[in-house]
């Protein structure tokens, strides 16, 4: 077990890794000019992530705006892959503060947009890290992206949606086990399928990753 100095100095850490967005909780007035530095970031998919991570900390009549601004900057990713996976943090943003019909309503187009991402190995790239995501705010949140995570891996052509399909495999079975059992069901390569074993066998389920710090 980790002693309590060690603990201090992972969560100096993490507030290093994530500042100048975290200091937001020290001084809670800075937002604007957090927003504003999030605002220069020069990619428009990074300057998504920076404005979430402010929309995560700021005022509570600031977190729409500054969602919306998010995902209005990475529509501007000329390259489709670009402009879905980022919103991931966002989304993130605002299950975190509790606004999960907001979370939703916004998750509906972007999984839609998904559907021009080429090739498809790509496209699950991107839903594997929104299913993440949407996975705190409850199953109507999360199932929708599942959904089309499963979609976009089956058949699965690449190693990527092998492996992002076994992610999902392991997501569901601590979210819905039947859904599990069921999309483990359809798959055909032995391969596959003995790595799930495997996978399920050593760890039984995976949790989804962190996006802030």
């Amino acid at each position: 077990m980790a002693s309590k100095e060690q603990l201090d100095q992972w969560r100096r850490e993490a507030y290093l890794k994530d500042y100048p967005w975290s200091a937001i909780r020290d001084n809670p007035e800075s937002w604007r000019e957090r927003a504003a530095e999030a605002r220069a970031t020069p990619q428009f998919w990074s300057r998504c992530q920076a404005l979430a991570k402010v929309a995560r900390l700021g005022p509570p009549e600031q977190v729409l705006p500054l969602v919306d601004d998010a995902l209005l900057e990475a529509a501007k990713e000329p390259d489709l892959y670009h402009a879905v996976f980022p919103t991931a943090w966002p989304i993130r943003a605002l299950i975190e503060r509790g606004l999960i019909i907001d979370a939703i309503q916004r998750l509906s187009p972007i999984i839609e947009k998904t559907r021009g991402v080429q090739p498809n190995s790509s496209r699950s790239e991107a839903l594997h890290t929104l299913v993440q995501a949407a996975i705190p705010g409850g199953e109507a949140c999360w199932r929708p992206v599942m959904d089309a995570l499963v979609e976009s891996c089956i058949p699965p052509e690449h190693w990527r949606q092998a492996r992002n399909l076994i992610s999902a495999i392991l997501f569901a079975e601590r979210l819905d086990p039947e859904l599990a059992t069921s999309v483990a069901a359809r798959i055909t390569d032995a391969r596959i399928r003995r790595k799930l074993d495997r996978e399920l066998q050593a760890r039984g389920h995976q949790k989804p990753r962190d996006f802030f710090w």
